[in-house]
This record gives structure tokens, C-alpha cells and sequence, in this order.
């Protein structure tokens, strides 16, 4: 029997239990659609994989082994049919069979994978993989009732990457593999022998009811929940969230004679969510307390492949504050209807900004609000762009007042220099002529002062209290001083007798209150 592309030989016993098949090419046109009926002839389960991992054909066997039917295996991916047994998973699994080139090889070192039943337990195959072209067959031997008969349930259990716990027929723990050890960090002999259904913990979760619906032979998949499994000894086991998989097993009679809890750690991934979950409620609580408004767009473009308008998609209550117009009517609304220009406002800019992604800044007064916008604008990825503006009109009112202030400043201060450039040359006219008449009476005094000096009578000077401030050279001879400046400040009394001082004093006394000219 074959199928297109291959040559199938009969196995080989080398004499030490172990079998081989071997598969030859014998074209590689990859046109496996065309004679379906030959993969139909295969014993084994046939898969064929393109090179994303996607099935493109399958044979009769491959859809009892599976359960699917045959359009269900066309749309699937092998990586969602086949789960690694005795091995993490690790990436797409047709991976590692397209780099499994050659015969296919079957022997006791060969990995195990699981594909899940809808009824029952699941199914335990051995795979290999060929060369077709663009193409890829896999062939998939159950191997499950020869496993099960060499390694007995728990030991394909402790096989299993999973963590993996069985129960018996009343709910009782009776053995975990090291894989559900190393989860949830214990032992065999902490939960060997606790009663699940008296767990009080998945009582509180609502899951003791799915639990009875496995022990009476129905294949149950828990939700996810945070979970902590129970012990006997007191150990305290990790909290983990996973979701459970229940599958009875039936005994000899058919009936439930176990059922395997199956436990898959979400941890992480919720971790994940909760974190992706925070950060969205930060974003929206920073979104709803902004200060400015914000609102996200979506470009539309015309038959041309050109933007043409811009639908609001979602807007902050800052929005409704700034421009006026609620939430309810900008939401799913066109820029040109919404804002009652008929035309989308600043559409050019944020086409560029979407086009290049590179963000702009801009300030304009938009004439239907008649109010004065300062706008960021960003596209956050293809199609869409976001504008953080904030109403600056009463800003740009100050500023207008401001200038116009200062305008007025500028029209005084220029005024008022005028006067004072005026005022200042009319100083510097009074200055100098002060200085002028300065100069004169400087050279009248002078010429005074000469004429003193060489006048022969004695001429003096004194204040009112007959302090001398003024002689002439005769005068300071006459008193025998050598220079008037040993004079100065001084009275009669300084240099005469004093009855003759007194005298002289007198005679002052009486031409100040007569008015008159003496002489002494």
C-alpha cells in the first residue's frame, strides 16, 4: 500500500525489539490532493503540514485517530492536534519535524505525544515526518495500548511534562508525577491520600460539583482559577492560577476507575493579564483626569486611496470641557459634520503626522468655536492619530491685552522721551549759561579781588558776628599776619586791645542797625 510521493516497506525487526519503517519518495510535485484515495490505503495516520504548520490533507486514519472530521483537520495547525508527552513544549511543534528529515524511525527513544479525545482518554502516538517538496507527511503511530501495557498509568504519568495527578473512584489521591511535584512544591506524600471532594477550597471555587461529574465518566475542563492544592502532612503548597483538565479512566468493566486531574500553570500569563490589566486602568484614570483634552481619531480615506475625513473614536471628559460638545455626539462622528465646518479641520496635518509618524505641534483659532486650540497630535499606529489639545483662547485674550499694554507702554515711553529729551536740552541750555554767568562773575571776582589787594586803605569783610572773612593785602600787612588765611574766622579782639576791640565792635553794631557807612 503507499500514497503520493512515498514507497511504504515493510517494517524490519533487527533482532532487538526494535521496528522500522521506512517511507521512500517517489515524486515531489507535492500534489497530495490528487489521489486521496491512496492516503485512505495507509494503516498508519498521514498528515500533511505545509510550511506553516497548517494541515492540508489527512487520511481516514488520521481522522480516527483524531476524532475530527476532515475539514476540522484541514483548518487546523498540527501544533493544535499533537501535545508533547514526555517533553516540554517548546514553539510550534512542526518545527522540530521539519528538521526531522529522513526515514521515520520508531523505536522506545522516540518522543511521545498526546492527542486529546473529545470522549475518553487521549490517544498516545509516535510521530515521524517526510519531505515533500513545499510539503511535509506526518505519520502518526498509536502507540497507546502498548505503552500503557509496558509502563502501566503511572508510569506514563511520571512520563508526562504535565502535572498530573490521579485520583481513584471515589476522589482519593493516589499518585502525582514529579512534574505536578516540581509545580506546586510538594510531595507524593502530602497529598497522597487527601479526599478532593472534601477539598474546601475548590467547595468555595463552585468546582466540587465538576469534580463528581468526573468521577461519574464525563471529561471535564475547569475555568481558571487561583488554586492551592491541599496536603496531609501540613505542607503548604504554592498558590498557582491553572486551568484542570478531568478525564476519567474506565477499568476493565467499563467503569470509572480513576480519573486524571491534568493541572496547566497560567500563572505567568494571568500575572501577565493583571499587569496589561493595571496598566490599561492606569492609562484610562490618567485618560480621565487629564487636564487637556484628548481624543483618538481614525483616518478615512477616499476611493483614491486618499484621506478624505476623520471619525472621533473615543474622547476624555476633558474633550467635552474644551470644545463643548459631549461625549455621545463626538464618538462614531466625522470631523466635517461634527465641528460644522463642512470641512475636517486640519485634516493635511494630521494626514502628514499618520503618513510619516512623526508627531506635530500646532496653535490656531478655529473660527466656528470661535475659541483658540493649542494641539499635539501623534499616531499611535496605522490609520489613527490622537490629539492632546487644551483651550488657550483666555491665554491668547492676555496676551493680546498684553501686547496691546505694551504697545501703549512703547507710545508713552517713546512720548515721554521726547519730553524729557527736551526738558534735557533745555537744562543743558540753562546749564550752560549758568556756567557762563559762572565765568563771568568768576572774572569779575577776580577783577574785584585785584583791585582790592592794591587798594592802600584797609579793606575787611566779616559776618555778623564781626568774624573776618575777607581782607585785602593791606590789611593782613597792617595786622602783621604773613597770609589773610591766618585771619579768616577771626575777630578784632584776635589782634587789638581790648577796649579798642570793643571799640570796633561797636561801630559795626551801629552801621548794621543804621544802615549807614562807617568808618573807623
Amino acid at each position: 500500500m503507499g500514497y503520493p510521493g512515498f514507497r511504504v516497506h515493510d517494517p524490519i525487526d533487527n533482532g532487538r525489539g526494535r521496528g522500522r519503517v521506512r517511507y521512500r519518495r517517489t515524486c515531489n510535485d507535492g500534489r497530495v490532493s490528487a489521489c486521496p484515495q491512496l492516503l485512505d490505503h495507509v494503516s498508519d495516520a498521514v498528515i500533511v503540514i505545509d510550511q506553516e504548520g497548517r494541515c492540508v490533507a489527512c487520511n481516514a486514519a488520521a481522522r480516527r485517530l483524531t476524532g475530527l472530521s476532515e475539514d476540522a483537520l484541514n483548518a487546523a495547525r498540527l501544533d493544535d492536534l499533537l501535545v508533547p508527552w514526555a517533553m516540554p513544549r517548546a514553539g510550534d511543534l512542526w518545527v522540530r519535524f521539519l528538521e526531522k528529515l529522513g526515514e521515520a524511525v520508531w523505536n522506545a527513544a522516540t518522543p511521545l505525544y498526546e492527542i486529546p479525545q473529545r470522549d475518553g482518554p487521549a490517544r498516545l502516538v509516535q510521530c515521524a515526518t517526510h519531505d515533500m517538496g513545499d510539503l511535509r507527511a506526518v505519520i502518526m503511530k498509536d502507540v497507546t495500548l502498548h505503552r500503557f501495557a509496558s509502563l502501566g498509568l503511572e508510569g506514563i504519568i511520571d512520563q508526562s511534562a504535565q502535572p498530573t495527578a490521579v485520583l481513584d473512584d471515589v476522589g482519593v489521591f493516589v499518585h502525582v508525577n514529579p512534574a505536578f511535584e516540581a509545580m506546586w512544591g510538594v510531595t507524593r506524600d502530602d497529598v497522597q491520600g487527601f479526599h478532593a471532594l472534601d477539598d474546601p477550597l475548590l467547595a468555595a471555587l463552585g468546582l466540587t460539583e465538576d469534580l463528581r461529574r468526573a468521577l461519574n465518566g464525563e471529561a471535564v475542563v475547569l475555568p481558571v482559577v487561583e488554586y492551592c492544592v491541599p496536603t496531609v502532612t501540613g505542607a503548604h503548597a504554592r498558590t498557582r492560577w491553572v486551568s484542570i483538565l478531568a478525564s476519567p479512566v474506565a477499568g476493565p468493566d467499563g467503569e470509572t476507575a480513576s480519573i486524571r486531574l491534568v493541572y496547566q500553570d497560567v500563572t505567568r500569563s494571568r500575572e501577565t493579564e493583571e499587569t496589561l490589566r493595571a496598566s490599561e486602568q492606569r492609562f484610562r484614570d490618567l485618560f480621565a483626569s487629564m487636564t487637556e483634552g484628548v481624543a483618538i481619531h481614525r483616518l478615512v480615506y477616499g476611493s483614491d486611496g486618499e484621506p478624505v475625513d476623520y471619525v472621533i473614536e473615543d474622547v476624555n471628559p476633558a474633550y467635552t470641557t474644551h470644545t463643548g460638545l459631549p461625549r455621545e455626539a463626538a464618538v462614531g462622528a466625522r470631523a466635517s459634520v461634527l465641528y460644522g465646518s463642512g470641512v475636517p479641520p486640519y485634516l493635511d496635518i494630521y494626514a502628514r503626522v499618520v503618513e510619516t509618524g512623526e508627531p506635530a505641534q500646532l496653535e490656531s483659532y478655529y473660527e466656528p468655536m470661535q475659541r483658540s486650540f493649542s494641539v499635539s497630535v501623534f499616531t499611535p499606529g496605522p490609520g489613527r492619530f490622537v490629539t492632546v489639545f487644551e483651550d488657550i483662547t483666555e491665554r491668547k485674550r492676555a496676551e493680546a491685552a498684553l501686547r496691546q499694554a505694551r504697545e501703549e507702554l512703547e507710545r508713552r515711553v517713546e512720548a515721554r522721551t521726547a519730553e524729557l529729551s527736551e526738558a534735557n536740552a533745555a537744562l543743558r541750555q540753562q546749564i550752560a549759561e549758568r556756567e557762563r554767568a559762572e565765568a563771568a562773575l568768576a572774572r569779575e571776582r577776580n577783577l574785584l579781588r585785584t583791585l582790592i589787594d592794591h587798594i592802600p586803605d584797609l579793606v575787611y569783610v566779616k559776618d555778623l558776628d564781626s568774624r573776618f572773612l575777607l581782607l585785602n593785602q593791606a590789611h593782613v600787612r597792617h595786622l602783621g599776619v604773613g597770609a589773610e588765611a591766618d585771619i579768616l574766622g577771626k575777630t578784632d579782639r584776635d589782634f587789638y586791645p581790648a577796649s579798642l576791640a570793643e571799640q570796633f565792635y561797636a561801630d559795626e553794631r551801629r552801621v548794621l542797625r543804621n544802615r549807614r557807612a562807617g568808618c573807623q
